[in-house]
Parts: structure tokens; C-alpha cells; sequence
């Protein structure tokens, strides 16, 4: 820095900036990209002998050379240091990307499916989840990646007829724990008659409508959710901040999927729920509320009271202490009272007069066959019906995995996946059996779990590879870069027609790529990256200060909000 004191920052200091350029601030912290353009200006002014200027004192050639030395090896670390750091490297799927890949793979339905909730959660730079140097595969991970591949084909492959078609009708007093059933309190009230069941509780945690002797939908598929309901009692005598309500907004049922396996459906939350729809209910008009909706094998609807009062121990205590003392045991009136308190002749659900949704029944239709067997199984085995007994393990290879790979399958990469397929029948494993293994295999090769491979990698020496090889990368590429999932048949048939690396090919296939409702990916991921919209509720405000942050469910609206901007 003494040679920058003594020969520039006269004309290029705190007191005169000639041509707007300002060196005492400088520092030699070159991996600051302006600090590095700032010396390498630097380097090319001494090097061409521009500065300082000829009416001004000269360095001698020793400081000049030393100068010049110093700058030039400092920028080449830092070039080196970014040559490595920007180095495209051979990067895996990171979850989105696979699950989504899975997904458009297998034509599966993902609403309730995730392949990747085992896997550990991936490495963030800058809060971005796609970089090649943080995206390595592990043998923990390659495990999860075998387990992934196993679930993914079970629900892909079905060899057994179409189900038929189940009506299952549930009347009220069948829809609620009978613990719950003619209790005092206003959670749950059924009818003497068991024609309805009054629901004046809010909170999802604990009290939900569910069929207690339904096992669950016999098939995956969407079905028919039928409501008979009506709202009571939105205008009331009570304080609607005491009821935690908006007296304005309509009263709403939330219609919610979830697995009885996972946890009890009737009283608690559990990881497998997934709300399908919020029905605003009319008041005081009975009529029957449709909901089609995705469900999983083994999967049951529920129905919660989505804006009732909430906590409703502390809200049950207000309101009676305030309009309904005739029923508040003697002890809450006191507060002395050591020993329980019998409870009055009148319940409080005898005399509430607040907000409740009134349900008679709960109808489920389904599953809609449109297709048989699925697509997911077509994808693998075709769509003439096959026996696995009958399975050509080289026509479902040689269909399969160029899909798997996003390019043509080489010769021997077939051989290999056939032989295994044969090998397995020697060990004594079921065709079926030995097909699942084999496309496991496949779902678990380099070859689908990294974007992109190098051929070479794949081809024996005496194999050539396909021509046109590259613009089976650039599909990927393009794919994943804007779908976040693999490139569909139109992208791939264009490169292997050679003709996607034309400017004009790849303007088309851009702007119809950014057409398509998978697109939604590359908005959503970004933005997660970018601004942190996947940490969006991880610390909600306080549901008694904010209270229509929670009611009018403004969290996913203000991720929506900025992602449509």
C-alpha cells in the first residue's frame, strides 16, 4: 500500500478523484469482486505505462516490477479460486427434483405421497439447495434412495383388476367418539335421535368428525366426499372477541384426508393430514356440500369446525362465567372449593346459542376408474394386460429406463439390467419380484439419480455413443432448470432429432416449457432460495394477538402474493 500512498492517491485519494476513480479506501481483500476489478485497472495502467503520468515522479523499475508481480499473482489465485468454485460439477437430484422426477416418471399422484420424507434434509449455500459441490451421494442416502424406489414402485405397479366402485354412508352418531356423544360441553352434541351432530368447537387438534368403523378407501384414486350440513347460530348474544371469531365471515368446515394408521383420526393431528378443502356453510339452510379429492389406499376424510372458538377450555370457562352461571358448577364460581363440583341439571349445551356447524351425515364415493390398469402401471409394463408370469424383462427394460435416464439406453447398459433380471430368477426370487428388483436397479443407478452423466461413463470402449449425445444434456438441463423435474417426450424427441440447440428450437421449447403448469416449480423453488418463503410460518405470530394471520389463513396467500408478482 506504500506505493499506492506515494505515486496514485494524489490524484486518486480522499481530496481528488480523477477520473472518478478512488483508491485509498482500497483494500488487498481480492476475493471482493470491485476490489479485484479496482487492482486489476490497476495492474493494466502500470503495465502499459499510462500511470502515473509522465509529468509526474516515476517509481524506479524494482518498485514497479514488485508492484506488478504482487497484483498479478494475487488475481491469479483469486481466478483460480472462482475457476474451481464456478466448475460445473456432476450434481445428484436434490428431494424436489427427485420426488417431482418420480412423479412425471411413474405417473403418480403426490398429493399424499412423498418418496423423500426419509431422506436427510439437503445442504443450503446461500439457501439454495441445487449447487453440484453440496449435492453428493452418500451410502446412507443411497439407502433411502433404495427404500424410496421400492414404495414409488408399489404404488406404480397394480396387476390386480380395477376395484370396484364403494358407497359407504355414515350417519351422525356415527361420525364422533362415542365418549364425545351427549357430553355437557358444547364440543360435540348428537342428537338424542342420532339424526345430527352439533360441532361448536374450532380447535383441529383434538376434535374432529370422523367415521369410527370406516378402514379406510379400498384403492388410490379420487373420490366423491359428500356433506350434509348447515351453519347455526353466527349471530349470536356472545362477545365475538370472547368466541376468538369474526361474526362477518361465513362459518367453514374444513374436509381433511389423512391416514388412521399414522395416529388416532378422531383426536389428534398427525404428519399424513392434508386439508383437501374449506367449505363455507350457509346459515340456517340444510343442503349436501361436494368435495373430489385425491386419497391414498387406507386413507379416511375428517371433518373440523376450520374458524370455531379456539383454545376452548379457556374460551368454555369465559362464556359461562359471563352469560351462563346457572350452569357453572359451584367451585368456578368461587375459586374455595376444594373438592369437585357436581354438575348442574343444565349443560351448557342445553342453553348455547353461539356459533356451531350442524351435521347430518357424511357420504364417500369412489374410486373414478378412467383408466386400467393405471398409468403408473402402463409406464412400466404397457397397456395390454399382462400376468407377471408373461413379463419380457427386455421390452419393460428397453421402455423404462431410456425414460429413467432421459436418453437412449445403450446396448450393454440393457444387457446388464436383463442379466440382473435372470439372476434374480436363478436365486429363486417370483418374475414379480425379480422385475421389482430390476427397476430398482435402474431408479437407483447414477444414471437417473445425477442430472447428467458422461457418456463415456456408461459405454463400453467398443460402444459408440448415440449421435446428437448432447443435446440429450441440454434437454436436462433446460428441464430441470425450469420444470425442476425431467425433460417430457416432446423435449426429448427434439433432441434426438438434433434439432434442440437451434436458437429458434430452443426459444419454442423455452416459452412452452414456461407454459406449462410445471413451471410452478422453478417459480416456487426460487423463491424459497431467494427470499426464504419456505421459512414462512416456521415462527407464527401469537394466535391471540394476530388472529387473522391464523382465521383467514394468511400464510399460504402471502407466499401466493409474492410468487404471482
Amino acid at each position: 500500500m506504500v506505493f499506492l500512498q506515494k505515486h496514485c492517491l494524489e490524484c486518486h485519494g480522499e481530496k481528488k478523484q480523477k477520473g472518478d476513480r478512488r483508491f485509498d479506501q482500497l483494500t488487498p481483500e481480492f476475493h471482493d469482486l470491485e476490489t479485484a476489478w479496482a487492482w486489476e485497472e490497476i495492474l493494466d495502467m502500470l503495465n502499459l505505462g499510462d500511470m502515473p503520468p509522465e509529468d509526474e515522479p516515476q517509481p524506479r523499475s524494482e518498485e514497479k516490477l514488485a508492484m506488478v508481480g504482487w497484483i498479478t499473482q494475487a488475481l491469479e489465485t483469486v481466478h483460480a479460486t472462482r475457476a474451481e468454485q464456478d466448475r460445473i460439477h456432476m450434481r445428484r437430484l436434490n428431494a424436489v427434483e427427485y420426488r417431482n422426477t418420480i412423479r412425471d416418471l411413474l405417473h403418480l399422484n403426490m398429493d399424499s405421497f412423498d418418496p423423500t420424507d426419509s431422506f436427510p434434509a439437503d445442504e443450503e449455500v446461500d439457501g439454495f439447495q441445487n449447487l453440484g459441490k453440496t449435492l453428493v451421494l452418500s451410502d446412507y442416502l443411497l439407502e433411502q434412495y433404495l427404500g424410496a424406489a421400492t414404495k414409488a414402485l408399489e404404488k406404480a405397479i397394480n396387476f390386480d383388476p380395477a376395484p370396484p366402485t364403494v358407497r359407504d354412508f355414515f350417519e351422525a352418531d356415527d361420525l364422533c367418539d362415542r365418549k364425545f356423544q351427549f357430553r355437557p360441553q358444547i364440543m360435540f352434541e348428537v342428537n338424542p335421535d342420532g339424526s345430527y351432530v352439533d360441532v361448536g368447537h374450532g380447535d383441529r387438534e383434538s376434535f374432529r368428525l370422523h367415521a369410527r368403523r370406516f378402514q379406510g378407501v379400498p384403492a388410490d384414486g379420487y373420490y366423491t366426499i359428500r356433506i350434509d350440513a348447515t351453519a347455526l347460530g353466527r349471530e349470536n348474544p356472545y362477545d365475538p372477541e370472547l368466541l376468538g371469531i369474526d361474526p362477518s365471515e361465513p362459518l367453514k368446515a374444513d374436509i381433511i384426508v389423512t391416514d388412521p394408521s399414522v395416529g388416532n383420526p378422531g383426536s389428534r393431528t398427525n404428519a399424513s393430514d392434508r386439508t383437501v378443502a374449506t367449505l363455507p356453510i350457509e346459515d340456517n339452510v340444510r343442503r349436501v356440500y361436494e368435495v373430489r379429492a385425491w386419497m391414498d389406499k387406507g386413507f379416511v376424510p375428517i371433518l373440523v369446525f376450520a374458524n370455531g372458538p379456539q383454545p376452548f377450555k379457556r374460551t368454555l370457562t369465559r362464556l359461562v362465567e359471563k352469560y351462563h352461571l346457572d350452569v357453572v358448577p359451584s367451585n368456578w364460581r368461587s375459586g374455595t372449593d376444594t373438592e369437585p363440583a357436581e354438575i348442574q341439571e343444565t349443560y351448557l349445551s342445553d342453553v348455547y346459542a353461539g356459533p356451531r356447524l350442524r351435521i347430518y351425515s357424511m357420504a364417500i364415493e369412489g374410486p373414478e376408474i378412467k383408466l386400467w390398469p393405471p398409468a403408473s402401471h402402463q409406464a412400466l409394463f404397457g397397456s395390454k394386460p399382462v400376468k407377471p408370469s408373461r413379463i419380457d424383462p427386455i421390452e419393460v427394460v428397453e421402455r423404462f429406463a431410456p425414460r429413467a435416464f432421459r436418453r437412449p439406453l445403450l446396448p450393454a447398459e440393457r444387457d446388464r439390467y436383463v442379466n440382473f433380471y435372470h439372476r434374480m430368477l436363478d436365486l429363486g426370487s417370483s418374475p414379480l419380484a425379480a422385475i421389482k428388483g430390476t427397476l430398482c436397479a435402474i431408479l437407483t443407478s447414477p444414471n437417473f439419480l445425477y442430472i447428467e452423466r458422461p457418456w463415456s461413463d456408461a459405454a463400453d470402449e467398443n460402444v459408440s455413443i448415440p449421435e446428437h449425445a448432447d443435446q440429450f444434456t441440454l434437454a436436462s438441463r433446460l428441464s430441470y432448470f425450469l420444470w425442476s423435474s425431467m425433460p417430457d417426450e416432446e423435449l426429448l424427441a427434439t433432441a434426438a432429432a438434433g434439432e434442440l440447440a437451434a436458437p429458434h428450437e430452443l426459444r419454442y421449447q423455452t416459452l412452452r416449457m414456461l407454459r406449462d403448469k410445471r413451471a410452478q416449480s422453478f417459480v416456487d423453488q426460487f423463491t424459497d432460495s431467494w427470499l426464504r418463503l419456505n421459512k414462512l410460518g416456521s415462527m407464527p405470530p401469537d394466535a391471540e394477538k394476530f388472529k387473522v394471520f391464523h382465521d383467514r389463513g394468511l400464510q399460504p396467500v402471502m407466499k401466493e402474493e409474492t410468487r404471482v408478482f
